[in-house]
């Protein structure tokens, strides 16, 4: 399974992601930027980065995330892009993590006519993140009306003949973390992603540095506690965030608080550390300061890896994972996919009810009987559907337009249900066997009346085991739909 590692930028109160390979820094700017003739509102002008001009924009006004105009401020953050052999800079609040992600991590977004969404055709859903974060399309970027880059090769080729690098480290680029009050710096290349720090079980054996172990989507890792790995004391106080970093030897985490920015491989060389410092082996140089005037301790992950300690466990986990996974791929085991959506309240349903998400209709055939739950017919990709509103259907609030459409297949037809919006999807891995459902809503029993459609189509079930077993109320839509049909046939 190839996944890939997309860079989480934060856009006022907004998340988007990007292949994190065309990420190749973050700055801040020292000047204001020059305004570019006839630019589109979006572009905010051009910036010097390295000696060279770069055209930057403003992504937050380009997807209508951000409603302020007007030249932005020197103190601004921006991410420069590389893409195509182009470059240029894009505006951000800083940037929030880098994550690995499955291709079932990534869900397609569709227009009405089936076309999928241009500049944010995919929606990530990962367990790090309380919803769901839009996914940038560079392609359709680049192929905007107003949209420039500078070209790259000619870029390089003057800075290199004007440039020997004479030191290894200079063509890296590097995650800066925080971990307490030290500022370290990591090899991109080595970091698989940084994530949430889910609670920590207690070490197996007292080792220095060594602080337990956490599970990161089913996989165990060891815990460092990098601060203590280079020479310095102890942190005092729970990581936020871990960052893992990978190697032939296996994946360890290690404990920080956020990541700071990102360096690029054409930035001043790092300097080297003096050995009275008093620093262990693992930190290798000092890497000048990009953002917030702090240098960073470049981390080898190398020698950080040659750390007996770090290998043996690496590699236990290692193995001791290969093992359990062999272990479970001998049972049934089943991904279950929940959807979790709002209609003034949280409400959830199985992804295998649903035909199709798309944005809520605002024209379509109104119902010749309002007083009935349809609203009327949607035409969607040449079929016709019944429109629901599911929030008047539960009692609550439906004064406000719906942002979502959840489409329905009853057999019979379509069916769609407004609600508020879509949250996330939710894909929980646990033996097929341990999905049971503990209460059905239509279970009718002879002194009990015939219950309503809502009622018959909730559901009380429970999935997975021991403390990863979930207990959810389940909305089923598709008896619902169903039962709203044939109540509708009979009027």
């Amino acid at each position: 399974m190839t996944q890939r590692v997309l860079g989480i930028l934060r856009l006022n109160d907004s998340d988007i992601a990007l292949d994190a390979a065309h990420l190749i820094e973050v700055i801040r700017l020292e000047t204001p930027l020059s305004p570019r003739p006839l630019a589109p509102r979006w572009s905010l002008g051009t910036l010097l980065w390295r000696g060279s001009p770069v055209p930057a924009i403003d992504l937050g006004r380009l997807l209508e995330l951000d409603p302020s105009t007007g030249p932005r401020e020197a103190g601004e953050l921006m991410a420069i892009i590389e893409y195509r052999g182009g470059r240029f800079g894009m505006r951000i609040s800083h940037i929030r993590d880098l994550v690995s992600v499955d291709p079932e991590q990534l869900h397609t977004l569709k227009n009405a006519a089936g076309d999928a969404d241009a500049l944010t055709p995919q929606l990530l859903e990962h367990p790090d993140f309380d919803s769901a974060i839009y996914v940038l399309d560079l392609e359709a970027l680049f192929a905007l009306e107003g949209m420039v880059s500078v070209h790259v090769e000619a870029d390089r080729q003057r800075t290199n003949a004007a440039t020997v690098k004479e030191n290894t480290h200079s063509d890296r680029r590097w995650l800066v973390v925080d971990c307490d009050d030290t500022r370290l710096a990591l090899d991109v290349g080595a970091v698989r992603e940084v994530a949430t720090c889910g609670p920590i079980d207690s070490p197996m054996i007292d080792l220095p540095a060594y602080l337990g172990n956490v599970t990161l989507r089913g996989a165990t890792l060891p815990l460092f506690d990098p601060r203590a790995l280079i020479g310095q004391p102890a942190r005092q106080t729970p990581p936020s965030h871990l960052a893992v970093l990978d190697s032939d030897h296996g994946r360890v985490a290690l404990a920080v608080d956020r990541v700071a920015t990102l360096t690029g491989s054409d930035q001043p060389a790092p300097l080297p550390v003096s050995p009275s410092a008093g620093y262990a082996s693992a930190v290798s140089a000092l890497v000048p300061a990009a953002d917030e005037g702090k240098d960073a301790l470049a981390i080898d992950h190398h020698e950080l890896f040659g750390n007996l300690n770090v290998n043996a466990l690496a590699r236990l986990h290692t193995r001791l994972d290969t093992e359990a996974r062999q272990a479970r791929e001998q049972r049934d085991w089943q991904r279950f996919a929940f959807v979790h959506f709002r209609c003034s309240g949280d409400y959830v349903t199985t992804l295998d009810q649903l035909e199709a998400v798309d944005s809520a209709p605002t024209d379509y055939q109104k119902s010749s009987h309002p007083a009935g739950p349809f609203l009327g017919a949607w035409r969607r990709q040449d079929r016709s559907v019944s429109l629901v509103d599911l929030r008047a259907l539960l009692g609550i609030d439906s004064s406000h337009p719906a942002n979502h459409v959840l489409v329905v297949e009853t057999g019979d037809g379509l069916v769609g249900f407004l609600v508020d919006y879509l949250r996330r999807i939710e894909y929980v891995e646990a033996p097929r066997e341990s999905f049971t459902i503990r209460w059905r809503g239509d279970a009718v029993d002879g002194a009990s009346p015939e219950p309503s459609p809502v009622k018959a189509a909730k559901r009380l079930i429970s999935v997975g085991e021991g403390d990863k077993r979930q207990v959810m109320a389940l909305l089923c839509l598709q008896t619902l739909a169903k039962r709203l049909s044939e109540a509708g046939s009979t009027a």
